[in-house]
């Protein structure tokens, strides 16, 4: 869970190479687990690292139409985070667009940092991502999340609350 104040926003991107999808989930939460709002959403994108960023993008939009200015970003793409964080280099890849346009949204939003997490932390935006990826459907919501993450989502407030 984030500090009191701040806002924990989970990303992730999920790709399926055979039909050529993508997808996003994004989940926030606040320093008590109570969810805020998220969505999840289909994608279009040539490969799994730029799912991933996308994703990231999607929770850089959903803390910025909701204001907020103290926000953990966390995402399960260790090569996301790690080219958001570090100093630009010369990079060819098919995500640097995308990482460049994180960064300048990260440069308005100068109390928001982007951490790694493992998959196994990152659950309920994994199981959004899917969800969009299976169903090709798209869902916005606020604290009336759909029932099919209620289970992370408790499972993950409770395991959460006895650290």
């Amino acid at each position: 869970k984030p500090a009191p104040g701040f806002v924990k926003v989970n990303t992730d991107g999920a790709f399926d190479p055979v039909l050529r999808g993508a997808a996003a989930g994004v989940i926030a939460r606040d320093s008590s687990g109570s969810v805020l709002g998220g969505c999840f959403m289909p994608l279009l994108c040539p490969d799994p690292a730029s799912a991933e960023a996308l994703a990231l993008l999607e929770g850089l939009r959903l803390a910025a139409a909701n204001g907020w200015s103290n926000v953990i970003f966390e995402t399960d793409s260790a090569s996301i985070a790690n080219k958001v964080n570090n100093a630009p280099t010369r990079d060819l890849s098919t995500v640097q667009h995308l990482v460049t346009r994180i960064r300048a949204t990260l440069g308005t939003m100068p109390n928001c940092k982007i951490c790694y997490v493992p998959r196994d932390a990152n659950v309920v935006a994994h199981t959004l991502a899917n969800r969009a990826l299976r169903s090709f459907t798209s869902c916005s919501f606020d604290c009336f999340f759909p029932d099919f993450i209620r289970v992370s989502v408790n499972s993950e407030r409770f395991s959460s609350s006895s650290q």
